[in-house]
C-alpha cells in the first residue's frame, strides 16, 4: 500500500477528484485517437458529427484538466509545461507548421482559452486550410504544394477581440499525459488513488 502524504485536505474532495479524473482520461483517450493520422475518406455526413465531437472533446478535457488542477494546487507546476501556437512555413520539410516557441504559453493558461475562446475551427483537411488562408489573405499558403509537406491536425482558437492562434492537438495531448502524471502522483501522496488500477471494487 502507497504512503499517505501530502495534502490530506484531498481525502475530502475524493470523489469529485475521480469524477474529474475519469472524465478527463476519457476525453485524452478520444483526443489521442483524434490526433492520429487520418483514415482516408470519410463521408460528409461523418466529418460534420466528428467536428462537432471534437469541440465537446476538448471542451470536458479543458475544463476537467483544469478543476483537476486547482484542487491539486498545480496551477503553477502545469503551466511550467509550454505549448508553442504553430505558424505557417512553407519551407519546413516535415511540416507545413512551425512551433513559435517564443509565443508558447502555459498548459493550464491553454486549457483557461479553450474554455473562454469565442471560436473554435478544427483543421484536418487541406481545402479547410485554403478557406482560412483566403479569408486571412495568406497568399503563400493558397499557393503551397500540399504533397510537398505533412499537415499536423490542428486547430484556430480565436478570443472575443479576435486574437487568433493556432495550436496542434498532437501537442496538447501529449503534454497533457505530463500533467495527468503530475496529478496522480500529488493525489496518491495524499491517499487518494485514481489510477484505475488502485481503485476498489
Amino acid at each position: 500500500m502507497r504512503e499517505k502524504t501530502g495534502k490530506p485536505g484531498l481525502v475530502d474532495k475524493k470523489n469529485l477528484l475521480v469524477h474529474n479524473y475519469d472524465l478527463f482520461l476519457e476525453k485524452q483517450v478520444r483526443l489521442f485517437c483524434a490526433a492520429a493520422p487520418n483514415i482516408g475518406y470519410i463521408s460528409s455526413e461523418i466529418s460534420a458529427k466528428f467536428d462537432t465531437l471534437i469541440l465537446d472533446d476538448l471542451i470536458i478535457f479543458a475544463i476537467s484538466c483544469r478543476r483537476l488542477i486547482e484542487l491539486c494546487g498545480l496551477r503553477s507546476a502545469s503551466n511550467s509545461f509550454k505549448i508553442a501556437p504553430l505558424r505557417f512555413d512553407p519551407t519546413m520539410k516535415d511540416y507545413c507548421f512551425e512551433r513559435m516557441q517564443k509565443e508558447a504559453i502555459g498548459f493550464a493558461t491553454l486549457c483557461n482559452n479553450i474554455i473562454h475562446m469565442a471560436n473554435f475551427t478544427y483543421i484536418n483537411d487541406w481545402r479547410l486550410i485554403r478557406k482560412i488562408a483566403r479569408s486571412e489573405k495568406m497568399h503563400e499558403l493558397l499557393n503551397f504544394d500540399q504533397n510537398a509537406g505533412k499537415m499536423p491536425l490542428c486547430f484556430l482558437l480565436s478570443d472575443e477581440k479576435k486574437n487568433s492562434a493556432y495550436y496542434a492537438l498532437k501537442d496538447i495531448v501529449e503534454t497533457s499525459v505530463e500533467i495527468a502524471e503530475k496529478i496522480v502522483e500529488t493525489c496518491a501522496n495524499a491517499g487518494v488513488y485514481l489510477e484505475l488500477e488502485y481503485r476498489v471494487m
